[in-house]
């Protein structure tokens, strides 16, 4: 059966503190919608005084993080004493508690994305674990009009990394413009896609740059470029429907 769009929301142009320019898809007001994804962003700038700040050191706890850095650069330190680190992707199980940073380097572009993972109630307070994944290790798939960067879980035939603690498939497709792709999925997953650069079809429904859509059950969707190159970011995980507790960087359940 073939998948359609769901759910949808639109991106809002963010100033987080300390100052990074960026555009937020899903935040507090999609958890129940979107799933397990609590929250997505979205950063592509060439004025480093749009982004020099970084993140500074906060303390976070009860959640997953995946950063990916397409251009530029990010440098990683924390409290379990990864100091300096630079990544290509990053993966942190902040379980029951982590306190880290995440500065940028001047750069003449900086583009990634970043999202947050929500982490079941019977593993919340996990022990915090840190990942650097470099490009080196992402697996490439190429499929008829489109090329398919595989970070995590598994595709086709393909195996990334492997979160310990909740399973997600994370992939980047790059579909050149004007044509169709076809992704087969099962159907006991949630499939939520990213529209990173340019904008597509799912159905009669255009999809615009930086829109997130949660997608039908079913177990394939189909994809449509328009006049342009596409990026997605295609995620497939399991739905999570537990009520939370969520102040800025803690996410803990309520009951």
């Amino acid at each position: 059966m073939i998948r359609k769009i769901e759910k949808l929301a639109k991106e809002k142009k963010s100033n987080e503190k300390p100052k990074v320019s960026l555009y937020k898809v899903q935040d507090k007001k999609t958890y129940y919608d979107f799933y397990s994804i609590l929250m997505s962003d979205s950063f592509d700038n060439n004025t480093y005084n749009e982004y020099k700040s970084g993140f500074g050191a906060t303390p976070q706890r009860g959640a997953e993080t995946i950063s990916q850095i397409e251009k530029g650069f990010l440098s990683h330190r924390d409290s379990l004493k990864n100091n300096n680190l630079t990544f290509d992707e990053q993966w942190i199980a902040k379980g029951s508690g982590i306190l880290y940073e995440d500065k940028m380097e001047d750069t003449e572009r900086l583009k990634g994305v970043q999202l947050w993972l929500n982490l079941p109630r019977d593993i919340k307070m996990a022990t915090p674990e840190y990942h650097s994944i470099n490009n080196e290790y992402v697996k490439e798939l190429t499929l008829n009009n489109a090329v398919t960067e595989l970070l995590a879980g598994e595709y086709i035939t393909k195996n990334g990394n492997v979160s310990k603690y909740w399973p997600v498939d994370y992939n980047v497709i790059h579909l050149i413009k004007e044509n169709k792709i076809k992704i087969d999925s099962t159907e006991d997953k949630t499939i939520i896609i990213f529209s990173i650069i340019g904008e597509f079809k799912v159905g009669d429904i255009t999809v615009e740059e930086k829109t997130a859509i949660k997608l039908t059950n079913g177990n394939f969707v189909e994809i449509e470029s328009l006049a342009n190159d596409v990026e997605i970011l295609l995620l497939s995980t399991y739905g999570q429907r537990q009520p939370m507790i969520w102040g800025g960087p803690i996410v803990l359940n309520n009951n």
